[in-house]
């Protein structure tokens, strides 16, 4: 199946909030291959462009990565690849995930480690982490959006910020305060909507 086929059975299968389920095929992932580098754009990518993952899902797989120790795109990684192939589609993914990236990040460190001391290698490293808070944001913002509608989601987002940005509360504190207020307040969301 060639990539237009392709694009057009995901179109026809998929609609807002869902997806096919459907791995894309080889030439599907060497037409529009790229790597994304926050979570925001992973989920644009395999959402968007080959409909694995509806947003809402998308979401909802996020916040249980984001609760979990350690970082979150091998644990998307993990889980998306668990989903469409099981065991071995989630080792797959987490090894494709970790070990170029590792090799590249490794070979960087190397090459930074032997030119940190020149000031236009510190304000690209400047302007870069700049960049990387802009996505963060822009990530959170695109996490919120199948929410909007959503007023309790809306505030328990809003509080969570308010205590990490302004309050400068510890993440494990916010999550330990927020996490299970918000849990029960979604199930009694759930309750009444039945």
């Amino acid at each position: 199946m060639g990539l237009a086929a392709t694009a057009r059975a995901n179109a026809a299968s998929s609609t807002t909030g869902t997806c096919s389920r459907r791995a894309p095929d080889a030439s599907h992932v060497m037409a529009t291959g790229r790597r994304a580098s926050t979570s925001g754009e992973k989920s644009t990518h395999g959402s968007a462009v080959w409909r694995w993952l509806g947003d809402i899902e998308f979401a909802e797989i996020l916040g249980l990565c984001q609760f979990m120790p350690g970082p979150n795109g091998p644990s998307l990684a993990v889980c998306v690849g668990a989903r469409l192939r099981g065991m071995p589609g989630a080792l797959a993914a987490l090894a494709g995930f970790i070990a170029i990236p590792w090799a590249l990040g490794f070979a960087v460190g190397v090459v930074y480690l032997q030119y940190a001391e020149i000031g236009v290698l510190q304000d690209i490293l400047r302007g870069i982490s700049a960049a990387a808070a802009g996505l963060i944001i822009g990530t959170g913002l695109k996490l919120l959006l199948p929410y909007r509608r959503n007023p309790a989601a809306v505030l328990f987002a809003a509080l969570g910020f308010l205590g990490l940005a302004w309050l400068k509360l510890p993440l494990i504190a916010v999550m330990l305060a927020l996490a299970p207020v918000s849990i029960a307040v979604a199930g009694i969301e759930r309750g009444h909507a039945r």
